[in-house]
């Protein structure tokens, strides 16, 4: 500590000066490097010859005492002081160490007469000291003094005559104390009980005492004085900081901070962000938009989609996937096609703007009217004797509490039949079932979709069954039957799913428009004509279901082609489809009603029976006239009706 003090004078003064006026001119003071001294104070003389002034004198600022001899009994001891600035050096001496002497017994130095007083003495066994005594006139009578005498450890009184000391005895002191402070002496005054002897003493200045955990305030930090209060080692806080809340777009976020050195905890606020958007489209299903990291939306927009393209093919055994793509930001909407069930064509939707007929029938594709239609599978042949059987044999209903089992094979043209033979070549079980009500049709629907596990297309509730002539079993003539769209399984098809099936699923392409599916007019044929061979190569009707081929006579009853033909026997649509034309009338869903003018997604028909309780039939039939063959040709039937020319084919979802 002393080397720095002086390093730090020695550049005070290199760097200091000091311009005073000197008789008998001004001039630049210089002066000793080295300290002058006195008893109080240090300063640095002038070297210059200016007696008279002195640089930077003040008192001494001296440090502790120390030590340097110890005191004892016998000898007194000293100690020093030394200024911390100059070095000055201040010695006191130690008084010997205060002990209760042990004295011996006196012993008489000068015997007492009655004209003088004696003396005695007697030593102390420890440090030596003597202590001497007057022995009293002999025949002397004292006689007390009234005021006390004494000195800086006792008191007494006088003998008037003979000075000896009576009732001496240590002072016996009431003490009044002024407390030290931290940087004060106090002091304590002290009053002898009995000689009122005043004495006062020095109680030293206590000196700081920091507490240990700091003080703080909003700004700083601080350790505090015990007794005084000072502040030591005050400095502001330096906060570590965590972040307790992010801020989000909308709400204030917060953190905190913890002083690195107190430990003071305080909490802030951090502003909300504020939103910002993306410069570009988020989407999903529902639309899309310009979103906020927060997630909050802005511009919020539904999809334009394009039409629906077939990206993956469904086959028999893999499943396909139809896409459409939003026109503004790009969203792709994706259904998965199931696979193909056995037996059946993938029937890609799309949608049909309708146009002004040209033949004699209008179809479901009227001018003004436009028609979205769904992905479905549909059967490629009409549903054959062999299947309705498998599948309706221990069919059973109850109505009225009465069981009924169904017929199996309700149809006309069995092999059992003498009035409707099989066509050489044909496969009996292979002809399409055919006698069958529009109840029977959505019953077998029903009853396909349960045997493979799918959710039924229709809610039936039977109300009456009949039995047909010539059969064991019975068919079913009335029930309540609702739709469920969403529902996977098997179905009848639409009017507009038929049609748009028929005339081979493709507005663009050329056989759109022919008359029959699969097949335009013959040359110069027309459109009503009872007779046309267009229908040679993909259906049968009556002037060809003899031998295949159109000609002027009909079948006759028993004789050959009076009768359904196997299915699959003449060429199909473009898409797959036999006998969508002939053969046998299909069943469809649809109530038969007006077509109106507008758009829809998946008709199908009205919504109730109205006053004209029939369904949709189309396709025609082995004994039916050409021009009923047409895609566009409309025919109707009473649900409860069943006949040797009516069957029907199914549909089920492709997504």
């Amino acid at each position: 500590m002393k080397k720095q003090i002086g390093l730090f004078t020695a550049i005070l003064f290199a760097v200091s000066t000091l311009m005073v006026s000197c008789s008998p001119e001004v001039h630049t003071h210089t002066f000793a490097e080295e300290w002058s001294s006195d008893e109080t104070a240090h300063w640095h003389a002038a070297t210059c010859g200016c007696s008279d002034v002195e640089l930077q004198k003040t008192e001494h600022t001296f440090g502790e005492w120390e030590v340097i001899k110890e005191a004892t009994e016998e000898t007194e001891g000293s100690r020093e002081k030394s200024c911390s600035v100059c070095e000055y050096t201040v010695t006191e001496e130690i008084a010997k160490v205060e002990h209760t002497h042990t004295f011996g017994e006196w012993k008489v130095t000068k015997d007492p007469t009655e004209e003088a007083k004696g003396s005695k003495e007697r030593f102390c066994d420890v440090c030596k000291y003597k202590e001497t005594a007057e022995i009293a006139q002999l025949n002397h009578k004292h006689v007390a003094g009234e005021s006390w005498k004494n000195d800086d450890k006792n008191h007494w009184k006088e003998c008037t005559g003979c000075k000896e000391k009576l009732e001496s005895a240590e002072h016996e002191y009431d003490w009044t104390t002024k407390e030290a402070t931290c940087t004060e002496e106090g002091t304590k005054t002290g009053v002898c009980e009995v000689c009122k002897k005043e004495v006062t003493e020095k109680i030293d200045a206590k000196g700081h005492s920091y507490s240990e955990s700091w003080k703080n305030d909003d700004k700083n930090h601080w350790k505090e004085c015990t007794g005084c209060k000072e502040k030591l080692e005050s400095a502001e806080h330096e906060y570590e900081w965590t972040v307790t809340k992010e801020a989000t777009c909308t709400e204030e976020g917060s953190k905190t901070g913890v002083c690195e050195v107190c430990k003071k905890e305080v909490t802030e606020k951090i502003d909300a962000k504020g939103h910002s958007y993306s410069g570009s489209w988020t989407k999903n299903a529902s639309g899309h938009w310009y979103e906020c990291v927060c997630g909050a939306k802005k511009v919020f927009e539904e999809h334009t989609y394009g039409t629906w393209n077939v990206a993956t093919e469904p086959t028999t055994n893999t499943a396909g996937r139809n896409e459409r793509t939003c026109s503004y930001c790009g969203y792709v909407d994706a259904v998965v096609l199931q696979p193909v069930p056995e037996g059946f064509v993938f029937v890609q939707g799309g949608t049909v703007t309708g146009s002004a007929y040209t033949n004699y029938f209008e179809g479901v594709f009227i001018e003004g009217r436009t028609v979205t239609l769904s992905d479905f599978y549909m059967g490629k042949y009409e549903v054959t004797q062999e299947e309705y059987a498998s599948v309706m044999a221990g069919q059973t209903v109850t109505v009225g509490g009465t069981k009924y089992t169904l017929e199996s094979n309700p149809s006309y043209c069995t092999k059992d039949s003498e009035e409707y033979t099989l066509f050489n070549g044909d496969v009996q079980e292979k002809r399409p079932v055919e006698g069958v009500t529009w109840y029977d049709s959505v019953w077998y629907c029903n009853a396909v979709s349960e045997k493979e596990g799918l959710t039924p297309a229709y809610n039936i509730e039977v109300t009456e069954v009949k039995q047909a002539s010539g059969k064991t079993g019975y068919y079913i003539y009335s029930a309540n039957v609702t739709l469920n769209k969403n529902a996977k399984g098997y179905r009848l098809p639409t009017e507009a799913e038929w049609e748009y099936a028929a005339r081979g699923g493709n507005p663009t392409a050329v056989d759109w428009n022919y008359v029959f599916s699969g097949a335009d007019t013959a040359e110069g044929v027309s459109y009503d004509s009872y007779e046309n061979s267009g229908l040679d190569s993909v259906g049968w009707y009556k002037y060809n279901s003899i031998n295949g081929t159109t000609g002027d006579t009909s079948p006759s009853s028993g004789k050959q082609g009076y009768g359904t033909h196997q299915v699959g026997k003449k060429a199909p649509n473009r898409l797959g489809l036999y006998d969508m034309t002939g053969n046998v009338w299909e069943w469809c869903y649809d109530w038969r009603g007006t077509v109106n003018k507008g758009e829809e997604s998946d008709p199908t028909g009205a919504t109730s029976a109205g006053s004209y309780p029939y369904r949709v039939v189309r396709g025609s039939c082995w004994y039916s006239f050409s021009y009923t063959c047409a895609v566009d040709c409309r025919r109707d039937a009473h649900p409860d009706y069943r006949n040797n020319d009516l069957g029907f084919r199914v549909v089920r979802q492709a997504n």
